[in-house]
């Protein structure tokens, strides 16, 4: 499932969108909005949100193949002669894979925190965020009972009220009566598992295009000087600290990550 939604004043780059595992398109709304001059694709990866689920156990370079996906049908619409794609966490090592598959998909990148790591290149079924998704509990009584649990509890607590508002609209599904999850537990856990198998990291020196890279000072993703590690491995590549945020910076701090878009394009 996608949304395009077309430009004011600059249609001639469009802007991809692509989230983190587990959740879906619609918490870039906060984003789009500060982005106003470019039209913009946001969508659901596979098994979440409205999209079709696939295979539990799956690997990365699949969420590359839906990006690809998305990016056709940019292309193949009038107007756009420019591509930027901005990704969180999944999202931006999706972008980073698709670019590798198909070289010149875009013409720069924006990566808040993108899941890029060095070996070993194994399965991560003993990672924290695998138990923790396998708790998460799936189905509500009401939207009310969902909001309620989200908007007063961490990382939610602290996102931008937009951005919290998308995830409940895309995240969450009418199921009988019910309200369950659109990206169910093990279907998040297995994609939070295969998060270590992909192994781009050894083609990021592939990447030519401008890169942007953007982490969290308080983030509990990447140890420290990990994203200037990350940073030297891309051809073109300039790496930005936003302070007070943490791993979930475009829900955290959308006017920042609609910057660092901006300003890539117009670098």
């Amino acid at each position: 499932m996608c949304w395009t939604r077309g430009a004011a004043e600059a249609p001639e780059t469009h802007v991809l969108f692509a989230h983190a595992t587990g959740f879906c398109g619609k918490v870039w709304r906060p984003v789009r909005a500060r982005l106003p001059e470019f039209s913009s694709t946001i969508w659901d990866f596979r098994g979440h949100g409205r999209s079709v689920a696939s295979r539990e156990r799956r690997s990365w370079w699949e969420m590359a193949d839906d990006v690809l996906a998305i990016h056709a049908t940019v292309t193949r619409g009038p107007g756009a002669t420019r591509v930027v794609g901005a990704g969180h966490s999944m999202g931006g090592a999706a972008l980073v894979m698709a670019e590798l598959v198909n070289p010149g998909s875009f013409d720069a990148l924006v990566l808040i925190e993108p899941i890029l790591f060095g070996p070993p290149y194994l399965p991560a079924n003993d990672h924290p965020l695998v138990s923790l998704a396998l708790r998460r509990r799936a189905v509500f009584e009401s939207r009310a009972g969902v909001e309620a649990s989200y908007s007063s509890k961490p990382p939610f607590a602290a996102w931008d009220v937009d951005a919290l508002a998308g995830y409940l609209d895309g995240g969450f599904i009418e199921d009988h009566g019910q309200v369950r999850l659109a990206c169910q537990p093990t279907a998040e856990a297995a994609v939070f598992a295969a998060s270590a198998v992909h192994a781009a990291w050894e083609r990021i020196g592939e990447i030519t295009i401008p890169v942007t890279i953007l982490y969290g000072a308080d983030t509990d993703t990447f140890e420290a000087g990990h994203a200037e590690v990350m940073g030297q491995r891309f051809a073109n590549a300039v790496v930005e600290s936003v302070p007070d945020t943490g791993h979930f910076l475009p829900m955290e701090r959308p006017d920042v990550v609609a910057a660092a878009v901006r300003n890539r394009v117009f670098s």
